[in-house]
């Protein structure tokens, strides 16, 4: 059914969500919220009458109410697909903010040994060793269960949960099923034999899952909860980084630094799929950070070339020169 350009833009926006049950529940969040500012932005117009200049409008108090650009940008994306769905869209020759690429933290090995040290228990190892072996997402690995571990093939599987009386419903980022490797089997076990009899969930607290639970069956179970369903985890994270002696990194900076790793043997399509991207742009520029053997060879060959211009090196660089020629 086509929507109609006569409803206004909350009208619009909860049709929408209505139709498209599958988003995954981050982005239906964002839609929610982005729908919030445009209507603070230029009120709850009919979506007739919202055009290009209402979008700039739009893009301008983003702006004004202080977001960062990248911020800026993510609530102009959230909200175009849904007037494209009602066959208009005015944000089609909208510019986006330029927003300076960030150099891609990710955890040396003195940095995760460390923190894994400061884990308070094997839960909490776990969800570590799984976001920096396997790459995984903070929801998915809350959402992972005793049926996605394959102990026999060392596979971990990230794939989408039916409603049933023990688990809700649950999807993917990427909506396909993933397998990835799984070399943390032995915390796994561990953690399995404390888990609480008829729990699937395999790093979720016996009273987390039980609130829940109780929320699936009472209706009252936020899309939001449902993607990450510990919603302590990163306060509990903090106090691990903080123990750990560890400064401006995130959770999610393990699941970089396990791509990274990985891009010095995948090819690029491998490492794609095994993210679970889309394209390979958004791989190799948000989550794989600078190979430093790359920046050790470049200084190596620019060293050589002053020596083979008769300049004399410092000291500094013949250092260099030996350290990484060696």
């Amino acid at each position: 059914m086509q929507p109609g350009k006569r409803k206004t833009l909350t009208q619009l926006m909860d049709e929408y969500l209505k139709e498209n049950r599958v988003l995954e529940p981050r982005t239906r969040e964002i839609t929610r919220r982005g729908f919030q500012l445009l209507t603070e932005a230029v009120g709850d117009l009919k979506v007739k009458r919202f055009d290009r200049h209402q979008a700039e409008g739009f893009q301008c108090y983003l702006h004004d109410i202080g977001l960062s650009p990248a911020s800026c940008n993510i609530y102009c994306r959230a909200v175009r697909p849904v007037f494209r769905w009602a066959d208009v869209d005015p944000f089609e020759r909208l510019k986006l903010f330029k927003v300076p690429k960030k150099k891609i933290r990710t955890y040396n090995q003195a940095e995760f040994g460390a923190l894994l040290e400061a884990c308070p228990d094997n839960r909490w190892k776990a969800m570590v060793l799984l976001a920096k072996t396997a790459g995984l997402r903070i929801g998915e690995i809350l959402n992972l269960t005793i049926a996605d571990v394959d102990f026999d093939n060392s596979v971990v599987n990230v794939q989408s949960k039916p409603e049933s009386n023990r688990t809700w419903r649950w999807i993917p980022k990427d909506k396909d099923i993933r397998v990835l490797p799984l070399v943390c089997s032995q915390i796994i076990s561990q953690v399995l034999l404390n888990l609480p009899n008829g729990q699937p969930y395999l790093l979720l607290t016996s009273e987390t899952y039980q609130r829940r639970l109780k929320e699936m069956r009472a209706g009252t179970l936020l899309d939001r909860v449902r993607g990450r369903p510990d919603m302590g985890y990163l306060k509990t994270f903090k106090r691990i980084l903080r123990r750990a002696g560890i400064q401006n990194k995130t959770l999610h900076d393990l699941r970089r630094t396990c791509l990274t790793e990985w891009s010095r043997h995948l090819e690029p399509k491998d490492l794609m799929d095994l993210a679970g991207h889309s394209n390979i742009t958004t791989t190799m520029s948000y989550y794989v950070a600078l190979d430093e053997s790359r920046v050790n060879r470049a200084r190596m060959a620019s060293v050589k070339m002053l020596e083979a211009a008769g300049t004399v090196p410092t000291t500094s660089a013949k250092k260099t020169l030996t350290t990484i020629g060696r």
